[in-house]
């Protein structure tokens, strides 16, 4: 069998037709019958290459640009990619541009085709079957909008029916390619287009700010129905963080939420501030330290507001709901953000050791 190989060259050269009959008759190893196919002119002895990965790189590297088209345009796929990657720093060192253009489409880098048959080829036609074998719609249009500057810097007049073909490039992406000085006439058919389509998106967007604002107005007044109606607490009703009743007598302000809940302020304060923001704690502290003095000077009889303060005790109180009783604080987003921190303090864990 050895000696099969090593007559390998001679008996492609001297007797293809025998040799063809030999090797598919029996199963040779294609990568030593390379030297004879890389040798030989017989097609069908070239087909055996279709078993030897070096076979197939080999025939590749001495096929002509227009071979290497062909065979593309006839088997679109049917080479791998280490194949086209080899046959695209072929088409490089060659210098096959149109080649080129058909191995990076096969390759997928359709943007970097159709540039090549725009500036290398000039050829259009090319560049515009790429960008219909591009996948998506974002390709597409960059590949279309690369079209575009080459019909615009040959032809004005031939871009107007550009836009015809593409519907994903529009009047507003071509007039910005057209030299400063150019005959509006041109355009005119697409543009009319172009401001009936901004006019009806203009009625759609009036359309849809009406149905906001409807909305919008819906839902302040639903809020303040919500304000005004009344909720009736159970007298055995607890601080859901401190556990004391909010009804019995001194226990002071509290929060009731639509949750169910029911928080006294001193407990609600003292967790909250912990876990907002430090702006927010600092305006916390501020308000409350002026509501205190507000309700201190209150009980004073010779005292009066103060005019360069004009916000009643009321606004402040109205500011410190905001911003610790805004939500529920254990069924509220707080609680959702705070789901992966641990449920005890590192500082805390020798307190609950066993």
């Amino acid at each position: 069998r050895s000696e099969r190989y090593e007559a390998c060259v001679a008996l492609a050269r001297e007797a293809p037709a025998a040799a063809l009959r030999a090797w598919t008759r029996d199963e040779v190893d294609a990568d030593k019958l390379l030297p004879a196919l890389l040798l030989t002119e017989d097609t069908e002895l070239i087909s055996l290459s279709s078993r030897s990965r070096a076979a197939r790189l080999a025939a590749l590297e001495r096929s002509s640009e227009e071979d290497l088209v062909e065979a593309l345009e006839r088997h679109s796929g049917g080479l791998e990619t280490y194949e086209l990657q080899f046959a695209l720093r072929l088409c490089a060192r060659k210098r096959m541009p149109r080649a080129s253009v058909y191995v990076s489409k096969e390759l997928g880098l359709y943007e970097e085709a159709a540039r090549l048959a725009v500036t290398e080829l000039d050829d259009v036609d090319l560049a515009k079957r790429v960008a219909a074998a591009a996948d998506d719609d974002e390709t597409k249009r960059a590949i279309w909008l690369e079209i575009a500057k080459r019909v615009v810097g040959a032809n004005v007049a031939d871009s107007a029916a550009l836009l015809d073909e593409c519907p994903l490039v529009s009047i507003e992406d071509v007039l910005p390619l057209c030299p400063d000085f150019v005959v509006i006439e041109t355009f005119k058919n697409e543009i009319v287009k172009s401001l009936k389509d901004y006019d009806s998106d203009l009625e759609a967007i009036k359309a849809e700010m009406a149905d906001y604002s409807k909305s919008v107005a819906n839902i302040r007044q639903e809020m303040t129905n919500l304000h005004k109606q009344p909720i009736l607490v159970p007298p055995d009703t607890r601080c859901a963080l401190s556990g004391d009743l909010v009804l019995k007598p001194g226990a002071g302000p509290f929060y009731y939420f639509s949750s169910g809940l029911a928080y006294l302020a001193t407990s609600l304060h003292d967790y909250m501030v912990p876990h907002l923001p430090q702006p927010q704690q600092d305006r916390i502290a501020s308000l409350k330290a002026e509501i205190d003095r507000r309700k201190a000077a209150a009980a004073a009889p010779d005292d009066r507001p103060d005019p360069a303060k004009p916000e009643t005790l009321a606004d402040l109180e109205a500011q410190m709901d905001a911003l610790i009783a805004h939500e529920c604080p254990l069924t509220g987003t707080m609680m959702i953000e705070s789901i992966d921190k641990p449920l005890l303090d590192p500082d805390e864990e020798d307190e609950w050791a066993l």
